[in-house]
């Protein structure tokens, strides 16, 4: 969990997450793959593939990224989620209720009357 939840909001959340990975050796690993691949001309027309790089390498980082999403909003997903089961499991109660209630009845009147 990014530390020091509370009080921040999603998007401090989705920033610090950002952060993460917006990182020098990340960088130079793009620089230097496309390189080793002689894809560069080290000119600014370059930042065009190594952005696609860069987006290709972030792939990779997808399981730390659902990790960090997951611990910072499962409350809040677990929350909705959950809406109206209550009430959806008292529902289900009142219709249990009164089916047996019409079972005792009727079995009442199946039973034969003694004196």
């Amino acid at each position: 969990m990014i530390s020091g939840n509370r009080g921040k909001t999603r998007r401090d959340i989705i920033e610090e997450i950002g952060e993460r990975l917006a990182t020098p050796a990340r960088f130079e690993k793009t620089v230097q793959h496309l390189r080793d691949s002689n894809m560069l001309v080290d000119e600014p027309k370059d930042i065009g593939v190594l952005m696609r790089e860069l987006n290709r390498d972030f792939e990779e980082h997808v399981d730390e990224i659902k990790n960090l999403l997951y611990a910072n909003f499962r409350k809040d997903i677990i929350r909705v989620a959950n809406r109206g089961f209550a009430e959806f499991y008292k529902a289900k109660l009142r219709d249990l209720h009164v089916a047996n209630f019409w079972r005792e009845e009727d079995e009442q009147e199946d039973q034969p009357e003694t004196d």
